[in-house]
């Protein structure tokens, strides 16, 4: 449950915690697998010590410590400061603990006035009940529903069929409800889970002093990369029906771990903000503490030896960690900047300088961000995205945002800061680690590519003209652009000249052997996580597209999935610039022992089209050129590149705005 209340400058939001019915989710895993974690050498000046929470300096933690995630605007009462963009938070004790009850007074059915408790069983409804007289009580129930299912058959019909307020009485007469400050929530968790020393901001940054401050947010990559496991508050992890538990999930292993980790991942406040999403990609392990289940997620660094390798986690399945490529970023052979755009461009923030502040430790000692929060926002965008280009052209690997109905899947925060269409901010980036080749230019004095003053990226090379359709509503599982749903607005729309419509689909789509994936618009989202919004089918099959066809392909069966973010493609080209999207798959060990991970190669290739009335040119997404199975060894990217460019005569000079 979250309780919200808003007033002018003042917003209220309390958490609850079930101390008392915590349930872990990872069915291949001990329940207290995280106590055999260990963290690096490095320790924070400042640490909270759990077991009274005091403040002590970081050398104390002999042992390690752990880092804590969560969003501030769930920690209490958040206020904003007069004359300036500073917020303030008042640890009023809103926050609602439930906890079993002590033995000795398991049977008193009345309030504990001493301690400032409540005795559950003798509230009518301990979920939903309203205790902000100002707010609005949300509650993220996302199993309220499960009654109709006839999922509650482990009950007996006598419970089944007992009065609510009784069923409540009975359900929760050895728990007591606590009102606590938010600093309560924490030390009962950390009491919980065997955490004895905690790097918690609120306490170990000095919030009044800049330098201090500064200082500290430019260390937080070390803080969380050496820390034993992160723990991360999400209060909106909620699973109420016990018997998903038990129920198998073929993506997940059981029901309630499919539940709890989309709520993770889409459905909660952690998962919008800038800086849980840098403490996420600075972590080596997280633990995921929700209202009543907790998660575990392990990084697995694949050919990098980690030092828990002869733990139990690494020889989970692939079910073991949907945050395998967020985890641990800094230290991964295999990672690329559109992992991180992914992500980052639909997160928020409180101070708009932290969108990018936050990408800090995440690049750090690669892209240098200077931390000023008294510099121009546009600039401080401008100049993030710029030293991104130059040193990886990944940022270019995006395509649509749309879903399949065409409605739009997730909103950019970035789109307001009039960025060019190559930095992908109108678009979705792909998922997978991304190895960029260009092929070599003729002007060996010139670099492959640069970016002017006016944040338009320039680069000379050979081109092919490709003339995509727009898949229509026939296809089921293409994404259909409808009417005004396209997101660029930099095209003159009635100067436009629009390609015909037409379909790829029939009656036998579903018959199609498996090497036939190219003309599938499925393979564009499993591997891009991008919808297929076009095709393209060449009339003739040049030499140099033939080279990369299977065996049997015929010419009039080749079709080229593009995911574009724009219905109108004017003077369509692709450049040869081939992204190699290297993403894991888990096969099983011979022996049965475990999984090793083995790799999928696709190649992808950016897509421009011309600017009406104009000599520019704008990115709109990318093209599916190539797939491998893991079992399959991808064919070298610059000879690709060679064997498709190499005949297209001579190069050209783009300006992408």
């Amino acid at each position: 449950m979250i309780l919200l209340t808003g007033k002018r400058n003042r917003k209220k939001m309390f958490i609850e915690y079930y101390s008392s019915d915590q349930r872990f989710v990872e069915p291949e895993l001990s329940s207290d697998c995280w106590l055999s974690a260990t963290g690096g050498t490095y320790r924070p000046t400042w640490l909270v010590r759990t077991s009274d929470w005091e403040l002590v300096p970081g050398s104390e933690a002999k042992n390690g410590y752990c880092a804590l995630s969560y969003c501030w605007e769930q920690s209490g009462e958040i206020i904003k400061m007069e004359n300036c963009d500073e917020y303030d938070c008042n640890n009023n004790p809103g926050h609602r603990l439930v906890i079993k009850k002590p033995e000795a007074l398991a049977s008193a059915p009345t309030l504990l006035e001493s301690t400032g408790s409540i005795d559950v069983s003798n509230e009518s409804n301990t979920s939903n009940n309203d205790y902000d007289d100002d707010g609005d009580d949300f509650d993220y129930d996302y199993d309220h529903d499960h009654d109709k299912n006839g999922d509650n058959n482990m009950m007996d019909s006598e419970y089944q069929y007992m009065p609510i307020l009784e069923r409540a009485r009975r359900k929760n007469r050895d728990k007591v409800t606590q009102m606590v400050t938010y600093d309560g929530i924490l030390q009962q968790i950390c009491q919980d889970f065997q955490i004895d020393y905690l790097w918690y901001d609120k306490l170990c940054i000095n919030q009044t002093n800049k330098a201090e401050k500064l200082r500290e947010i430019k260390q937080m990559h070390l803080i969380y990369s050496n820390a034993r496991f992160t723990v991360a508050l999400v209060p909106e992890v909620n699973i109420t029906n016990p018997a998903d538990f038990e129920r198998p999930d073929p993506y997940a292993k059981t029901k309630a771990r499919k539940k709890a980790h989309d709520i993770i991942m889409s459905k909660s406040q952690w998962s919008k903000r800038s800086w849980t999403f840098e403490e996420l990609m600075m972590s080596k392990r997280i633990l995921i503490v929700g209202r009543n289940v907790h998660a575990w997620h392990q990084a697995n660094t694949y050919d990098e030896k980690d030092d828990d390798n002869s733990n139990e986690e690494s020889l989970l399945s692939p079910f073991a960690d949907p945050l395998v490529q967020i985890l641990d970023f800094k230290n991964r052979k295999l990672k690329s900047a559109n992992q991180v755009l992914k992500y980052a461009q639909f997160r928020t923030s409180a101070k708009e300088h932290d969108k990018i502040f936050a990408l800090a430790n995440i690049f750090h000692g690669v892209i240098p961000i200077d931390i000023d929060y008294d510099s121009d926002i546009q600039q401080v965008v401008y100049n993030f995205y710029r030293r991104v280009a130059e040193r990886d052209l990944s940022v270019m690997c995006f395509g649509t945002v749309r879903s399949k109905g065409g409605g739009v899947r997730l909103k950019s925060m970035m789109s307001c800061y009039r960025l060019p269409s190559w930095t992908g901010v109108r678009g979705l980036h792909t998922h997978g680690a991304v190895h960029t080749t260009q092929l070599p230019t003729s002007d060996s004095d010139r670099s492959d590519h640069f970016i002017d003053n006016e944040m338009r990226l320039h680069i000379k090379c050979k081109y092919l003209s490709i003339q995509p359709t727009k898949h229509d509503d026939s296809h089921p599982d293409a994404c259909v652009l409808k009417g005004k749903a396209y997101l660029f607005d930099g095209h003159n729309t009635e100067a436009a000249t629009f390609i015909s419509q037409s379909t790829t689909s029939n009656s036998n789509d579903k018959k199609k052997k498996k090497n036939k994936v190219k003309s599938d618009p499925t393979s564009m989202m499993g591997n891009a996580g991008c919808g297929a919004t076009h095709y393209w089918k060449p009339t003739t099959l040049p030499g140099q597209i033939s080279s990369l066809c299977s065996d049997d392909d015929e010419a009039t069966s080749t079709t080229f999935q593009l995911s574009l973010t724009t219905q109108y493609c004017t003077d369509c080209v692709i450049l040869p610039i081939l992204f190699d999207s290297q993403r894991p798959c888990f096969v099983e060990q011979i022996d049965g022992t475990g999984w090793k991970t083995e790799y999928r190669h696709s190649y992808f290739l950016p897509v421009l089209s011309k600017k009406a009335n104009s000599s520019a040119y704008m990115a709109i997404g990318i093209v599916l050129f190539k797939l491998y199975t893991h079992t399959q060894i991808p064919k070298d990217p610059l000879s690709v590149l060679e064997e498709t460019f190499g005949d297209c005569g001579e190069e050209f000079d783009f300006i992408i705005e």
